[in-house]
């Protein structure tokens, strides 16, 4: 049911946008691990994904499809965000989107967040992300420093560092802590409405992910994981 009515919706923003042009994005990609919050779902597996969006003023709304690459696992999100105007220099947004989980076990969650984005300085730029899962009645944070490189008219490098906190959103045993990780974009102005992104990431274990496995002692060499991958984004 909120599938259809997140269709539905997609349907009167375009029927209704009188005031302001609507745009669209479409994403596809593929990462050689399918690693969410510093945990990889299986050694050998990847990922491929695609997201479709439309935006109008402030607004979005988008749809995505997550699919393992030789792992039984498909994720489904249908949600909107909303970013907020005369911030000064910050940039903020608010979101919300309801996963569907498909694979060994059938699950469903949904999840309210916000990014929030310090743009006040050209060298640095420091960012926040929180995520509320309702499944778990428990919240992600992730904080972020970046750095945007124009090396030219068509490359860009953005280079960044990521800390992680679990509050019983992934696990029970531990709040805090959760990873670390760093990692480097280079993106491809390839045409006007055209870009492609390589990208590579490290993530280090912590406190959390450790306890996971009952005792430091216990972590299986190669638990830190480094993978990249590569997306491409298309503005019509």
């Amino acid at each position: 049911m909120r599938q259809v009515s997140l269709f539905i919706a997609l349907a009167c923003l375009i029927t209704t946008a009188q005031a302001a042009p609507l745009s669209y994005e479409a994403v596809i990609g593929w990462e050689s691990n399918y690693v969410q919050q510093g945990r990889r779902f299986d050694n050998d597996a990847g990922r491929y994904w695609a997201i479709l969006s439309a935006s109008w003023q402030q607004t979005t709304l988008y749809t995505e499809l997550n699919r393992g690459d030789g792992l039984n696992y498909t994720e489904t999100k249908f949600g909107i965000e909303y970013a907020f105007e005369n911030t000064g220099d910050f940039e903020w947004s608010v979101g919300y989107h309801h996963i569907e989980f498909y694979g060994v076990e059938r699950a469903r969650d949904n999840e309210f967040f916000t990014d929030l984005a310090y743009i006040g300085w050209s060298w640095l730029t420091p960012s926040l992300n929180y995520t509320y899962a309702t499944e778990n009645s428990g919240y992600f944070v992730e904080l972020a420093l970046s750095h945007e490189w124009q090396i030219n008219e068509e490359f860009t490098l953005v280079p960044y560092i990521l800390q992680g906190f679990d509050y019983d959103y992934v696990t029970d045993d531990h709040n805090g802590d959760n990873h670390r990780q760093v990692g480097l974009e280079l993106i491809w102005q390839w045409t006007e409405a055209v870009e492609l992104c390589v990208h590579l990431h490290h993530a280090f274990e912590g406190t959390d992910i450790r306890r996971e496995y009952g005792d430091t002692n216990l972590v299986p060499e190669g638990s830190d994981i480094t993978w990249g991958g590569l997306f491409l984004i298309w503005d019509f």
